[in-house]
């Protein structure tokens, strides 16, 4: 195997890594983008060649996993049809918070006062994880001026566990960062979402920017 075709299936199954976490987090639109980088053209076709690769079990499973997005999502037009919610309702549930070059992030209301968040590094390299990490330690320990301090379980070998604590003390974001590049975690708002909304995109547009730059390595 030459070099260049490890580093094409090495892409291959970091595209198929990224387009999982997005299915996770609900950021559909994007999965099925990154997912349509990796099928054949006619790819709704099953084919019965046994894959012979890393790069050829990525394509398979992209195509499987491209297949089974089209069929829920013509399912699931039939049930808006039928029920008839509002389409702008739909289309909001559907967009990233924060839709950044290192990171993208999804939120949905889980109380009154919290949020749900599910998100992802969208450069899986070990290399650029690793200074993900090291650069929020960094920060935990120095106290920085992006306010992440640790909690509890800071510095778990499956990931990084940090809490982040606007200026106003009135968010409140508790997070696990993972090995592979997933982030989940709840944010608390006072007095609830709905009236700190302008402040919690703020907030996370400051996440990204210090996720941006430590996959910089500024």
């Amino acid at each position: 195997m030459t070099e260049r075709q490890s580093e094409e299936e090495t892409k291959a199954v970091e595209h198929l890594l990224i387009a999982d976490f997005a299915m996770w987090a609900g950021d559909v639109q994007y999965a099925e983008k990154v997912l349509l980088k990796l099928v054949r053209p006619n790819f709704m076709r099953r084919t019965r060649i046994v894959p012979q690769s890393p790069q050829d079990w990525a394509q398979r499973t992209a195509e499987a996993r491209l297949r089974q997005l089209y069929y829920c999502r013509g399912r699931d037009r039939k049930i808006r049809v039928d029920s008839n919610p509002s389409m702008d309702d739909q289309r909001r549930a559907q967009q990233p918070i924060i839709a950044s070059d290192s990171l993208r992030v999804m939120c949905y209301l889980a109380t009154p006062e919290s949020l749900m968040v599910r998100g992802y590094l969208t450069d899986l390299d070990p290399a650029n994880i690793d200074r993900i990490f090291a650069k929020l330690h960094t920060a935990m320990d120095n106290a920085s001026d992006f306010t992440v301090n640790p909690s509890e379980s800071a510095k778990a070998s499956s990931g990084l566990a940090f809490r982040q604590v606007s200026e106003s003390r009135q968010i409140v974001g508790r997070f696990q960062l993972s090995r592979l590049g997933s982030l989940s975690g709840t944010i608390f708002a006072l007095p609830s979402i709905k009236e700190k909304q302008k402040a919690i995109r703020k907030w996370f547009f400051d996440l990204s920017q210090f996720i941006n730059s430590c996959a910089g390595g500024q």
